[in-house]
């Protein structure tokens, strides 16, 4: 068992708390992204308290005030340490394009609605929130071992993906902008959603094929997980 505060590992562990530290490995607080990563082959090691979660070679006990340490002061049993998994860069028919959203829960949200609705492929900005971010995972549930992610210049993938006759979507408020209803594309489309505040980059809107909008009554204003959720059901039901 592990107990000391200054161990080498305990050390590692509690510096995945911070983006920077993120390179390679990342904490994982909450079952359903433990199990998957172990499924997937990206559990590296199980950091646990008494009884040992699963049957996993790369497991350590430590004592509780290890753990805290590990954890900043929740009361979990157990932690897993992911691999990361990122910039798988196959090109697939329908994808989610994610400019600079910031709160590391939607875009986990996002992840798992992707997955749900068939859009397996997600292109996010280099600024875009971390999705090993410990909300994030919660939020997506597993989804991102499953899906493709590829972050980078959302200018450049964008314009490589109209190159080969993608048609760019995006979200917003602009000169003829349509309603999502009148929407009819069954393939080869990258649907943009945009950062929680301030919406599209012009850059993006730039490279857009079409502006749409989600017919809304009494608000005027949605989240924009709960609206990639109904963009993406939109889409998932009229698929051929």
């Amino acid at each position: 068992m592990i107990t000391s505060l200054t161990n080498a590992k305990v050390k590692e562990w509690t510096k995945l708390n911070i983006k920077k530290y993120r390179k390679d490995n990342y904490l994982i607080f909450d079952d359903k992204t433990l199990l998957k990563a172990y499924e997937h082959g990206l559990l590296k090691e199980v950091v646990y308290v008494g009884n040992k979660p699963l049957a996993f070679e790369n497991s350590y006990e430590v004592s509780k005030e290890v753990m805290t340490k590990i954890t900043k002061g929740s009361t979990l049993q157990y932690v897993g340490i992911g691999i990361r998994r990122e910039g798988i860069k196959k090109k697939k028919d329908r994808i989610i394009v994610l400019d600079d959203l910031k709160d590391p829960q939607n875009v986990g949200m996002i992840l798992k609605g992707a997955l749900l609705f068939g859009f397996d492929t997600v292109l996010l900005s280099k600024d875009t929130a971390d999705i090993y971010h410990p909300k994030c995972l919660k939020a997506a549930e597993g989804a991102l071992f499953d899906l493709n992610i590829v972050r980078g210049d959302l200018e450049e993938l964008i314009a490589s993906y109209k190159k080969e006759g993608f048609e760019v979507l995006a979200t917003g408020l602009k000169k003829n902008t349509k309603e999502l209803a009148e929407l009819h594309f069954d393939h080869k489309y990258l649907i943009v959603l945009g950062n929680e505040g301030s919406g599209v980059s012009d850059k993006v809107y730039a490279l857009s094929d079409v502006i749409f909008k989600i017919a809304m009554e009494n608000i005027d204003s949605l989240n924009v997980a709960i609206a990639g959720s109904i963009i993406m059901e939109y889409f998932f039901n009229i698929r051929s």
